[in-house]
């Protein structure tokens, strides 16, 4: 039996870079973007607690991927911020 880990928010691929991407909050408010850096290897749970209290003005969306080139990542913000 193969174990899996299952991710909490959805997994996307741009230019074949698989992305994980957390929303939560009210869509049709101002955006905040967490994203991992600076020894942060989960920002959807490292930055949990600070989000969550956010989430009830703000739309939030958290980022994971240690390896993403600008290009990618402008890609990836314009998607999501639509």
């Amino acid at each position: 039996m193969k174990n899996e880990l299952k991710c909490n928010g959805e997994l996307i691929t741009i230019n074949n870079h698989n992305i994980h991407i957390y929303r939560t909050g009210n869509k049709s408010n101002q955006t905040l973007i967490f994203m991992s850096g600076s020894g942060t290897v989960s920002p959807v749970y490292d930055f949990k607690i600070l989000y969550s209290k956010l989430a009830k003005n703000f739309r939030i969306i958290v980022i994971e991927n240690l390896v993403m080139d600008i290009q990618i990542f402008l890609i990836v913000i314009v998607i999501l911020i639509q």
